[in-house]
């Protein structure tokens, strides 16, 4: 599926909520020294062991940053947790302020992504409102949707990620780890629990 649809051997691959690194350094070997990864993870802990993943295992076309994807720019509170997610109460536990950023500003720094892995805990549609310009260029999306009863801390749902996907992709999802992508319509059902999205341009 990646073959056809925009993975090569050059291509530029923003990974999305990149934790420390591991699926980075997967795309990192997959686009070779002539591609490049942005990684961008909002934990400081998980930045800094992906840093030295990163070294250690010798990549040296990733590039990684301490950041949140959000909407727009500025600061949001994210909880520095192992698995961290964006905080809407000041004091939530361990919350602090981390800058964030848009898809739109990292591809008008990089460049434009061929393909987009995004795994925020729940805050995807925030990152798909601040990627505007970047969805008329018909990347390869992968999109970690996390739930209804996730999204929704941030006002928001699991069908609401197909609005940014138009006629000009092709939308395919699972719902197992390891299972195989099937056909997602955009008139039928979205799946209210977790699952994963994949939205492929017509070429």
């Amino acid at each position: 599926m990646l073959g056809a649809n925009g993975l090569r051997g050059d291509c530029r691959v923003f990974d999305l909520g990149a934790h420390q690194n591991v699926v980075a350094m997967m795309w990192a070997k997959e686009v070779g020294p002539s591609g490049t990864v942005i990684s961008v993870e909002a934990s400081r802990h998980n930045v800094e062991v992906g840093q030295r993943n990163v070294s250690l295992n010798g990549f040296t076309n990733i590039i990684t940053l301490h950041a949140v994807v959000a909407e727009t720019e500025g600061e949001v509170l994210f909880s520095q947790t192992l698995n961290g997610c964006v905080s809407i109460d000041e004091g939530e536990f361990l919350a602090k302020p981390v800058q964030a950023i848009t898809i739109d500003s990292l591809a008008k720094k990089f460049g434009s992504p061929d393909v987009l892995f995004l795994d925020i805990e729940g805050y995807e549609i925030a990152a798909l409102r601040g990627a505007q310009e970047t969805l008329k260029n018909q990347a390869t999306w992968f999109i970690e949707v996390h739930g209804d009863a996730i999204l929704s801390k941030y006002g928001s749902r699991n069908a609401e990620v197909l609005e940014f996907f138009q006629d000009q992709y092709k939308h395919y999802y699972r719902t197992e780890e390891k299972g195989p992508f099937v056909r997602l319509e955009r008139k039928g059902p979205v799946p209210e629990l977790r699952f994963l999205f994949a939205a492929m341009p017509r070429r």
